[in-house]
């Protein structure tokens, strides 16, 4: 009996230190973010990373910067800091 052949790692995009593999999982990703920071902190990041919604981003390092900001405004929110979603 022949044994399959491993499978790839369902995740690449952990891999090189996305959380998304796809344009539509980038969106996703955008969308619960959005979701846990309220739209005021989440357009302002948008806003500083220089477009309007997250399907604008042309590059992924664009993105991910954004992204990983949001995920630091998020942790700042859950830890009580100041800030805090209109």
């Amino acid at each position: 009996m022949r044994q399959r052949a491993a499978q790839p790692d369902p995740a690449p995009a952990q891999q090189n230190g996305k959380p998304w593999a796809t344009f539509k999982g980038m969106i996703e990703c955008f969308t619960k973010m959005r979701q846990t920071l309220g739209d005021v902190i989440y357009y302002g990041e948008l806003d500083l990373a220089g477009v309007k919604h997250a399907n604008e981003f042309k590059s992924t390092e664009r993105a991910l910067a954004c992204y990983r900001a949001m995920e630091k405004r998020r942790d700042e929110q859950q830890s009580g800091g100041r800030e805090e979603a209109a």
